[in-house]
C-alpha cells in the first residue's frame, strides 16, 4: 500500500514539474510574440497561460486522463498556429510531425486491455485520423504563407535572423527531446507488456499460483534431468475436502475465496522453503506440488505440515467460519515409470486418502 502510494506521489510530482515548465515555456514565447509583434500568437500564449494555472486543479484531483488531453490539445493548436503564421524557418512545424508519435502508438494499443495499454487516458483513431489531417492541412496553408506573405500577415513580422536561429536550434532540441522521451516510455511499455503476457501464460489468474501448463512444463523438464540420473523428485497432489459442498452452500464466491486463500498458505509455505518445492494449481480444486529431493520422509512431513496449516486457518467469508481441510496423495519418482505415471500415483494415493476419511496425507 505505501508503495503504490509512494509511485502515485512521485507521478504526480512529475505532473506538477511539467505543468510549471509550460507555463515557462509559454511565458518565453509570449515575451517572443511580442517582440516579433505576433499579437495573435501572443493571446494564443496567454490563453495558455490560463489553461495551465486552471490545470493545477485538474492535477489536485488527479485527473491526470483530462490533464494530458488538455496539454496535448493546447500545444498542437500553439504550434499549428505558429507554424502558419511564423513560416518554416522557426522550426514549429518540427513539433506537429513529433507530437503524432504518442498518438500513432496510442492508437496501435487501443484494442488492448487497460492493463497493457500504452497510454491509458489514449487517442482514438478517429482522433489519430483527425489529427493526421489536421497536420497535412497546417502544412498546406504554412507553404501557402511561405508564397504569399500577407497570407498570415507575415510582412509585418520583424524577422531577425539571429533569433530565428535560436528559436528553430531550441525548437529542434526540444523535438529530439521529445520523441527520445516517448520512445524510451514505449520501450518500458514493451518490457511490462512482455511481463504482463508471461504472467498471463504461466499463472492461475485466481490464486496467483502457476497454472497447469507451467507447472507441467516444469515437471517433464525435472524428470528429463532425473532420467539422466540427477535432481530425483517427488510429486504430490492436494485436493480440498468437500468443496462442492462450499459452493452449494455459500455460493461460487464463497469457493473463490477459499481456493485464493488456500492458494496463499500454500505459496507462503513455498517462500519459506526456498526454492525446495514449487506449487501449482492442477485444475478446479486440485493443486500439485513438486518438491526437489529424494527423501520421501522429509516430503512426507513437509505435506502433512501444509496440510496441518490448511486445517487450522480461519476461512472467515461473510462472517461464516468455513471448515476447510485437504487430503493429500504423494508418489516419488522411479525410473521405470512415466511421468504420467508418477502423477497417476499421487492421484491413486489421494483417492485412498479421500475414501479412508480425507484431511490426510498418503
Amino acid at each position: 500500500m505505501d508503495e503504490q502510494f509512494e509511485k502515485t506521489e512521485n507521478s504526480m510530482s512529475i505532473y506538477y514539474t511539467v505543468n510549471k515548465m509550460l507555463i515557462a515555456l509559454h511565458m518565453a514565447l509570449l515575451v517572443f510574440f511580442v517582440v516579433m509583434r505576433v499579437y495573435v500568437m501572443v493571446a494564443f500564449c496567454a490563453a495558455g497561460i490560463v489553461v495551465y494555472i486552471f490545470s493545477y486543479r485538474l492535477l489536485d484531483n488527479q485527473m491526470n486522463k483530462h490533464y494530458y488531453k488538455i496539454t496535448y490539445y493546447e500545444i498542437w493548436i500553439c504550434a499549428a498556429g505558429s507554424a502558419c503564421i511564423m513560416g518554416p524557418e522557426y522550426g514549429f512545424h518540427l513539433a506537429l510531425i513529433a507530437m503524432l508519435l504518442p498518438v500513432a502508438l496510442a492508437v496501435n494499443t487501443e484494442n488492448l486491455g487497460n492493463d497493457t495499454r500504452f497510454f491509458k487516458c489514449s487517442f482514438t483513431k478517429k482522433e489519430g485520423v483527425f489529427l493526421v489531417a489536421a497536420t497535412i492541412i497546417v502544412y498546406v496553408m504554412m507553404k501557402l504563407g511561405t508564397y504569399h506573405d500577407s497570407f498570415f500577415g507575415r510582412h509585418i513580422i520583424l524577422h531577425n535572423s539571429i533569433l530565428q536561429n535560436v528559436v528553430f536550434f531550441a525548437n529542434t532540441a526540444f523535438i529530439i527531446i521529445y520523441i527520445f522521451y516517448y520512445l524510451s516510455s514505449y520501450a518500458v511499455y514493451i518490457n511490462k507488456s512482455e511481463e504482463f503476457l508471461r504472467q498471463k501464460a504461466d499463472y492461475d489468474e485466481l490464486t496467483g499460483l502457476y497454472n497447469r501448463n507451467r507447472i507441467r512444463f516444469i515437471l517433464e523438464h525435472n524428470y528429463a534431468a532425473a532420467k539422466e540420473g540427477n535432481n530425483p523428485f517427488g510429486v504430490a497432489i492436494m485436493d480440498i475436502d468437500d468443496f462442492k459442498k462450499i459452493n452449494d452452500g455459500y455460493g461460487h464466491n464463497a469457493g473463490d475465496f477459499v481456493l485464493k486463500r488456500f492458494a496463499g498458505i500454500v505459496d507462503g509455505i513455498v517462500r519459506k522453503c526456498e526454492g525446495q518445492i514449487v506449487a501449482g494449481r492442477w485444475g478446479g480444486e486440485e493443486f500439485l506440488i513438486l518438491y526437489y529431493g529424494e527423501n520421501k520422509e522429509d516430503f512426507y512431513m513437509l505435506l502433512e505440515y501444509i496440510r496441518m496449516k490448511i486445517y487450522e486457518a480461519q476461512f472467515l467469508y461473510d462472517r461464516n467460519r468455513l471448515s476447510v481441510s485437504v487430503t493429500i496423495g504423494m508418489a516419488a519418482f522411479a525410473k521405470d515409470m512415466s511421468l504420467d505415471e508418477i502423477i497417476n500415483n499421487a492421484d491413486m494415493k489421494l483417492y485412498e486418502g479421500k475414501k479412508s476419511g480425507k484431511n490426510k496425507v498418503m
